[in-house]
């Protein structure tokens, strides 16, 4: 990691929690901030490691991350968590996206499987009819940010001029996106910007299938529940919950997550079969009235809830 910044836990909770606070980190010109003067917030800025030193006496049998470097910060705190059903780390280090992060305490408990219960989330399609209908395009819909996998979604479209895709949102790459399609002359990729409710259903209808590309484990893809509602196929990366959802060759297809050859290679495959489009349609809207109906929710969370107070009395 030796491009990385280096974002303390003190830095992050201030910026999160309260800006007026920055002002007395001593960084004055990365977080010069004017609201003033407030002796309380000075004393919690100029503390030091009290959280730290309370973390330990918690937990007394807690283990410090004690190495020097970055990446050995890293290493020692994934080997320990991966190493230990149940563990207390204190100064763990954490990286997302460039950004290492060291927190005063981190508590594993271990984890038992009996008292999991997933429940599918819910989505009123009542109001949603089918056609199986479609146009000459394909469609990405939602945040436009590095972990939904739009770059290798865009990179897959370098190798299939002659499909069009229509991309609708909004977020912090767009614009270097947008530079991506201009610099690979991606004349078959069109940015529409963000569109909402009935602004949005005629672009579903009308697709052939989505695609969710996603390269970060998604917990329950909401923008597949949409596709489905309209009938429509989804070739979806197989992160996270999305594959709970997303069968492949039943009501749409999966490929590997970064995989840009392997998406291209299943978008063109279904892109050509009108036949195959219709018959996975008709099994996503299936998986949809089956498995996340609102009386299907209500029905699972009141047995959970019943359950839970039975065995407490």
């Amino acid at each position: 990691m030796p491009s990385s910044r280096y974002l303390t836990k003190s830095r992050f909770k201030l910026a999160m929690e309260c800006p007026t606070k920055l002002f007395y980190t001593r960084k004055e010109k990365e977080y010069k901030n004017t609201k003033g003067d407030n002796e309380f917030l000075k004393s919690l800025a100029e503390g030091g490691f009290q959280v730290g030193k309370m973390a330990m006496l918690l937990y007394p049998s807690g283990i410090e991350i004690r190495a020097k470097s970055n990446n050995a910060s890293l290493s020692e705190t994934s080997s320990l968590l991966q190493s230990h059903e149940s563990i207390v780390l204190f100064e763990p280090a954490f990286e997302f996206e460039g950004l290492l992060v060291r927190v005063d305490i981190f508590v594993k408990n271990g984890f038992d499987i009996k008292k999991t219960e997933i429940i599918p989330n819910a989505y009123d399609y009542s109001k949603t009819s089918v056609d199986h209908q479609n146009d000459n395009y394909i469609l990405y819909f939602g945040r436009i940010s590095k972990e939904k996998g739009i770059k290798t979604l865009l990179r897959a479209m370098i190798n299939l001029p002659n499909i069009q895709l229509k991309i609708i949102g909004d977020g912090p790459q767009l614009q270097e996106y947008k530079d991506f399609k201009i610099n690979k002359s991606l004349s078959n990729v069109t940015f529409l910007g963000p569109k909402w409710g009935k602004e949005l259903d005629p672009f579903l209808r009308n697709t052939k299938f989505t695609i969710v590309p996603s390269t970060w484990y998604e917990p329950s893809g909401y923008v597949v529940l949409q596709s489905f509602a309209f009938g429509k196929p989804v070739i979806s990366s197989n992160m996270g919950g999305l594959k709970d959802i997303v069968k492949d060759d039943y009501n749409g297809m999966l490929f590997e997550a970064g995989n840009e050859k392997e998406l291209a290679q299943k978008i063109n495959q279904l892109f050509k079969d009108d036949d195959l489009i219709k018959l996975l349609g008709v099994n996503a809207r299936r998986t949809l009235e089956c498995n996340h109906s609102s009386e299907k929710y209500y029905k699972e969370s009141m047995n959970m809830f019943n359950n839970l107070i039975n065995n407490n009395n």
